[in-house]
């Protein structure tokens, strides 16, 4: 995580204090404690170029999702299309060969063409629910980080409070 460096004035800080009645060896250990924990916050910190990076990682990831779901249907399309091919010809083969049998033999076919054609439409499903899980995951995780600045935002303005306001 990079962090933007935002310039904190020590020496006013320690001036203000001792203004206000506190001890100069106290007010500089404030000052130095204040810039520590500061400091370790503005490490964690998320910044807008790590923001922008998740949203462009996450923009990636979609596009590729979405290029490999059409990839997907275009095989499954010609799986398809290759079923209906091969139950066409035997279809026609079975009808030639056969005038008492026709109509087992074009039950079962059909049946065999449904059983298929629902596996492919329960598979399809089963794809576009993954798609939609990680989706909802990658927008979970752009949220949580949203929370997560937010709450470390606001433990900062309150520790810069408690330390420029009286009790």
């Amino acid at each position: 995580m990079m962090t933007t460096a935002v310039a904190f004035d020590t020496h006013k800080f320690v001036r203000r204090l001792r203004d206000a009645g506190v001890e100069e060896g106290q007010a500089e250990a404030f000052s130095d404690a204040f810039q520590e924990v500061r400091e370790a916050q503005l490490e964690e910190l998320a910044t807008k170029s790590d923001l922008t990076g998740l949203k462009s990682e996450l923009k990636g990831e979609i596009a590729e999702l979405r290029s490999e779901l059409k990839g997907d249907i275009r095989e499954l399309r010609g799986e398809v299309e290759r079923l209906a091919e091969f139950t066409s010809r035997e279809f026609k083969r079975q009808e030639e060969s056969t005038s008492g049998g026709f109509k087992r033999q074009e039950e079962s076919i059909s049946e065999r063409f449904k059983r298929q054609e629902e596996i492919l439409r329960r598979d399809i499903r089963e794809f576009r629910l993954e798609i939609e899980a990680r989706l909802q995951k990658s927008a979970g995780e752009a949220l949580l980080l949203r929370w997560m600045f937010g709450f470390l935002l606001a433990g900062v303005i309150s520790i810069i409070l408690k330390l420029f306001l009286p009790p």
